[in-house]
This record gives C-alpha cells, sequence and structure tokens, in this order.
C-alpha cells in the first residue's frame, strides 16, 4: 500500500513510501495528476482488482501485481483568439500490468467504465471531459507480465494562479 508520508511545500514534492521504499514525486504543479491518483484511489472498482497499487509515473521496477501506472504523454491546451480560455486537453497514458491476461482485461475495463463519465472534480482538478482513445495490449515475455496501455483525454480547467 502507498502511504503518502510527508509533503515538503518548501522543496515542492511529496514523499511516500511504497513497501518501505521512499518515492519522491517532484513535482506538485501537476494538479491533473494529483487528481487522477485521487480519483483512481478512491474507486472501490479499482482498488478491488489492484490494491493502491497505482504510481504516477512510470511502474517501480520489483512493483508487485497487478497495478496501474500512468503519465501524462503530451500537453495539448484548448485556444481561443485573443483569449485563453484555461482549457487543457493531456494525453494521459494509464499502463496496466497483471500476471495474468484476464486480469488485466478486467483492471481495464474497470478504469474505461470509471473514467468514460468522468465529469467532476478530480482532487482539486475540474474534469470537463474525457475521451477514451484505444488501448494496445502487450507480453513482456522477459517479466512475464501482461501489459495494457489505454490512452485517454482529459479535458479539464487549468487552475490560475
Amino acid at each position: 500500500m502507498i502511504r503518502i508520508e510527508w509533503t515538503d511545500q518548501a522543496l515542492d514534492r511529496v514523499v511516500w513510501t511504497d513497501h518501505g521504499t521512499a518515492v519522491i514525486w517532484e513535482d506538485r504543479g501537476l494538479a491533473l495528476e494529483d487528481g487522477i491518483y485521487s480519483k483512481l484511489t478512491n474507486a472501490a472498482t479499482i482498488t478491488a482488482l489492484v490494491d493502491y497499487r497505482i504510481y504516477p509515473g512510470f511502474l517501480p521496477q520489483d512493483a508487485a501485481m497487478p497495478a496501474i501506472s500512468y503519465w501524462r504523454v503530451t500537453g495539448a491546451r484548448e485556444h481561443g483568439q485573443g483569449t485563453d480560455p484555461g482549457v487543457a486537453e493531456p494525453v494521459i497514458q494509464f499502463d496496466i500490468w497483471a500476471a495474468a491476461y484476464p486480469a488485466a482485461q478486467n483492471i481495464g475495463d474497470a478504469l474505461r467504465t470509471l473514467l468514460q463519465d468522468g465529469r467532476g472534480t478530480w482532487g482539486s482538478t475540474t474534469v470537463i471531459g474525457v475521451l477514451y482513445q484505444g488501448d494496445t495490449h502487450l507480453y513482456e515475455s522477459d517479466q512475464k507480465r501482461h501489459h495494457i496501455a489505454a490512452e485517454y483525454n482529459i479535458w479539464h480547467l487549468e487552475s490560475r494562479t
């Protein structure tokens, strides 16, 4: 289970432990990524399948299976003539990892169901739309695990400071 240990606001980072190993997530300016973590860890349908093995960024090398990791692939923004509407449209890739293919498929289905009606507040981020782009099914024979890489556009309001 991942547990947030402390937030170091002076250094603008959060530190948590994963099975006793300290992990530092440097950029706390990533409100959407924080919101995704909140959305997934508060969804019983997801935690029933992966527990709290949900990782922003990349999967730790020795992570237990099954698990989900996610990261920002692109960072597009909406544009208006002479104005900034304050809407971002990044593509987020969710990587689903499991030892068995049916488990990976079940997690992918649960994730799609959770996100397809994703409007609302995720942590401190206002999400105004989610579009499933598709997924790729892979098998990593060296690690003996199935991997589904699913991409979503997530439209959200950018925080203004």
